[in-house]
């Protein structure tokens, strides 16, 4: 009994609450992009919170995309073993991936923005 209440416990929050919890934070997510940074803001458990990185520190973007529209942005290979990432120790940490902004809307047209303003920065 005492090691079947605190592997119960594990095993809700690796199935139900890390999605419940994600998807708050989802819900709560907005993204903005200038000609210099994209900035994701969100509520979290201790309040708002803010992440924000330069878009020339970002590796290329790789887009998934469903039929709808809508999508994720994922700057990075995601792979923790992956050392020949184009900058590593710049890298912002959001949810565990690389730097990465999730149910985007027209994400192509975002995508496309962020790289012409990442690409701007290197002319």
């Amino acid at each position: 009994m005492i090691f079947a209440v605190p592997l119960v416990c594990f095993g809700l929050y690796t199935s139900v609450i890390r999605l419940v919890v994600r998807q708050i934070m989802l819900r709560t997510a907005v993204y903005t992009v200038t000609d210099q940074r994209l900035v994701v803001n969100w509520n979290g458990w201790g309040g708002p919170r803010e992440v924000s990185t330069y878009l020339n520190h970002l590796e290329p973007p790789r887009v998934s995309e469903s039929d709808d529209g809508v999508g994720t942005i994922r700057f990075g290979s995601g792979n923790p073993l992956d050392f020949n990432t184009y900058n590593r120790r710049q890298r912002v940490r959001w949810n565990g991936d690389p730097f990465t902004i999730c149910a985007i809307r027209d994400v192509r047209t975002v995508a496309d923005l962020i790289v012409a303003n990442r690409d701007q920065r290197f002319i």
